[in-house]
């Protein structure tokens, strides 16, 4: 399973059908939560929050999946972070969920157009958030660990 599939399949699923994917995607494939990975990489644009440390998917997959998607897309890394993202001081204290519906709502208004070619923020401990210069480039490459 490629880690595009293997990261949506088990965080963004659910994200999909709200966004407006049909059911009959997921029906009519060999497991109810399967989707092809060709729908997953042209669904709407994506805003991944992701732990420098997330157990469930490795960083090094998170990073080759982010790069999978051909949509506008952004990706925010929290340093010295596990799963979940929840009151984490890389955000003053709040959840990363807040920041995603702030991100989805300058999405829908237009006053948020993230590129094609995408974003990755690694957002410091004691950072600025997200929105802050925090742009960072993966220091690994496709199949090689992070660790």
């Amino acid at each position: 399973m490629g880690a595009l599939r293997s990261i949506l399949l088990r965080c963004a699923l659910p994200a999909a059908l709200l966004a407006g994917c049909q059911e009959s995607l997921f029906r009519d494939q060999q497991t109810p939560y399967t989707v092809p990975e060709e729908t997953l990489r042209e669904l709407a644009p994506a805003d991944l929050a992701y732990a420098q440390y997330g157990p469930p998917v490795p960083l090094e997959e998170a990073i080759e999946a982010y790069h999978d998607l051909k949509v506008p897309k952004e990706m925010w890394i929290m340093e010295n972070q596990y799963h979940p993202l929840w009151g984490i001081p890389n955000l003053g204290g709040m959840d990363c969920h807040d920041y995603v519906m702030d991100w989805l709502q300058g999405l829908f208004s237009g006053k948020r157009v993230p590129k094609k070619a995408g974003r990755i923020a690694y957002v410091g401990e004691q950072g600025d958030g997200p929105w802050s210069a925090c742009d960072w480039e993966p220091t690994v490459k496709a199949g090689q660990a992070y660790f």
